[in-house]
């Protein structure tokens, strides 16, 4: 983890870092990631989750860092309860999945002072992360960044 933390500094880039669920551990996941990271900056990393519990432990223990919501399924939870999480628990940013992107979506987010980032199944190429900047989107997540280096 240090190298990427190193890498992230030198080329003056900011980090997603996701946290995976770890059932009846996510308190503990957050405690060991956090201290990996006390060593950092802040302002150039963030948090997400597909894991609620995770979102929720990250700003107990440090109110004052990013954290989103990542949600892959608008049918389990809808867009209205995503929007309610999102504002109840203090997340700056909710994540999508590129196969739901709208403009509807993201201008409900929007109105609600919550910043959309994209994720996608297969890496994101410059000219689809061109055009998701240019419909709103703040930021992408991308599986191979050498693209954008």
């Amino acid at each position: 983890m240090r190298s990427v933390l190193d890498l992230v500094k030198k080329k003056q880039k900011f980090l997603n870092i996701e946290l995976k669920p770890n059932k009846n551990y996510e308190e503990l996941n957050v405690k060991k990631v956090l201290q990996e990271i006390k060593q950092t900056s802040n302002d150039k990393i963030y948090f997400s989750s597909f894991d609620l519990l995770s979102c929720v432990s990250l700003k107990d223990s440090a109110p004052h860092l990013l954290c989103g919501f990542l949600n892959d399924d608008f049918n389990k939870v809808n867009i209205n309860e995503t929007i309610d999480i999102c504002k109840k628990y203090n997340f700056f940013s909710c994540g999508i999945n590129l196969n739901f992107f709208n403009n509807s979506i993201i201008n409900q987010f929007i109105e609600n002072n919550i910043q959309v980032t994209v994720y996608s199944d297969n890496n994101i190429t410059e000219a689809q992360a061109r055009n998701l900047w240019s419909n709103n989107v703040t930021s992408i997540f991308v599986d191979d960044p050498s693209e954008y280096f």
